[in-house]
């Protein structure tokens, strides 16, 4: 992770998002905004909203983040992509 380019990395997090949520909405990961997920989500994964808002704040504000804080957000998306995995395999089998 590279500290210095903190718009890259949130552009990063923010695309990996939208490639998990449009293969599990089967819509083109480019329309999936921040209020797309708030419609679909309602109040579940409030770390993919974090990241899309910090995403959007950081592209104007030029904010810098230590390299914990940058694992952590890193973690916290994997941990909500892999949550929403799960969900739709569950979705699946019912």
């Amino acid at each position: 992770m590279n500290e210095n380019d903190v718009p890259g990395f949130f552009t990063a997090c923010r695309s990996a998002s939208q490639e998990s949520l449009g293969e599990i909405w089967s819509i083109s990961p480019e329309s999936i905004t921040l209020a797309e997920i708030r419609d679909r989500l309602s109040g579940r994964a409030e770390g993919i909203r974090h990241v899309f808002e910090t995403a959007d704040a950081v592209a104007y504000s030029g904010q810098s983040f230590s390299r914990e804080e940058l694992r952590k957000c890193r973690d916290l998306v994997i941990g909500e992509m892999e949550k929403m995995g799960k969900g739709r395999q569950a979705e699946n089998t019912l």
